[in-house]
């Protein structure tokens, strides 16, 4: 009995690994195809020559001390703005199969991300009014206070303005929201908008942001991204862009969307990158001119400082801002899984000053690997000892 049931956990245990190698091989092998011919297509004015010789004799000796050797479109895709590799820039599959999972505990991810409990976490950080919600089916106020449907369809009558509802689980890239202006709209109507946004969903009010960012993109809330590190009791904020939508767009879609880099002071960078690796300059382009300045930058990064601690079993997060007409950061989400074409849109590399930190110890001290309980799903020690 012994020997079969150590036999099954082998069995298990081997055909598990095997699934898991086949389902990285499968998003490594999409990932390589998709930013391969990304690159190309952006490397025009790159002197073919010059890039394989910085391959060469930059990129390649640095990753020599991890044993490892990317492939050379990765570095040319990241320093395609201002056509230059550091050798410190992470391809796309280490980041999302292998660090992504070793900083932070992913199957807390979605509980985590859940818009509907983002006011309980962080009660303290302006976010958008919230008029009702949905949670696994039942209806609540803004207050979390359980309700009915009619109560719930009462009070978006009643909120007085356009509204934005929007799935509160497994959402993203902008899909799935949708704008309403509640006093055009009939009690069957917002009940319809209800039944097609799911059993998990959120509705709010209009943010109404701040003039400067009003300007410049008056159709919908221009977001700003903020990525942090959370390492050894520091928090350390690596990456900051802006994210602006198409005109046309009530809100920023992933894939329409203009991202350019803010500096420490609040200034935007003059180029920018559309639609994940296209370079324009802004200015030329009309989207805001030379003396734009995100205004009160420093007191968002405050923000993010002191917040991250809370959420300890992600190292590494995606903040997604506005800010409110009073100058006041206004957290809209946040992404514990956020992309990684930050480093494509500074031309620096993703974990800045600490990304050599970050690789050495992936690769030698996984100092990290202990912090968290991580496993997979295994049957209930008390079911397995009642079989034997």
């Amino acid at each position: 009995m012994g020997i079969g049931n150590t036999l099954n956990r082998l069995l298990y245990s081997m055909s598990l690994r095997t699934a898991i190698n086949t389902k990285n091989r499968y998003h490594r092998n999409r990932m390589e195809t998709s930013n391969r011919a990304l690159a190309k297509s952006m490397t025009d004015g790159w002197d073919l020559r010059s890039r394989a010789e910085e391959y060469i004799e930059s990129v390649l000796p640095y990753w020599q001390q991890f044993g490892r050797q990317p492939r050379q479109f990765w570095f040319e895709l990241a320093g395609s703005r201002e056509q230059k590799m550091d050798p410190r820039f992470i391809p796309s599959d280490l980041y999302y199969l292998e660090l992504l999972p070793y900083m932070n505990n992913l199957p807390f991810r979605w509980a985590l991300e859940d818009k509907n409990y983002l006011e309980l976490r962080f009660p303290d950080v302006k976010q958008a009014k919230t008029v009702c919600r949905k949670i696994a089916g039942e209806y609540y106020d803004g207050n979390m206070d359980l309700i009915q449907e009619t109560d719930a369809v009462s009070l978006c009558t009643k909120s007085g303005g356009e509204l934005f509802i929007k799935p509160s689980l497994y959402s993203g890239f902008g899909n799935g929201v949708r704008r309403f202006d509640p006093s055009k709209c009939d009690d069957a109507q917002i009940r319809e908008y209800f039944a097609q946004t799911g059993q998990n969903f959120i509705v709010q009010e209009k943010i109404v942001q701040h003039q400067t960012l009003e300007a410049v993109s008056p159709n919908n809330v221009c977001t700003i991204r903020v990525l942090s590190l959370f390492l050894q009791g520091c928090i350390h904020i690596p990456q900051v862009y802006l994210r602006l939508g198409a005109s046309s767009s009530t809100h920023v879609v992933v894939g329409e969307e203009y991202n350019a880099e803010i500096f420490p002071d609040g200034h935007v960078h003059a180029k920018a990158c559309h639609d994940e690796g296209y370079w324009i300059n802004a200015h030329d382009a009309g989207l805001y001119d030379e003396d734009f300045v995100i205004p009160c930058i420093g007191k968002m990064l405050e923000t993010v400082r002191r917040i991250h601690p809370r959420v300890g079993h992600f190292k590494w997060i995606g903040w997604d801002f506005t800010m409110d007409q009073d100058g006041d950061p206004l957290l809209i989400e946040l992404n514990s899984t956020p992309g990684d074409h930050a480093q494509r849109v500074s031309g620096r590399p993703l974990f800045g000053e600490m990304t050599d930190w970050i690789l050495e110890d992936y690769f030698h001290r996984r100092s990290m690997e202990g912090l968290q309980a991580r496993g997979f799903w295994t049957v209930n020690k008390d079911i397995r000892k009642y079989r034997e």
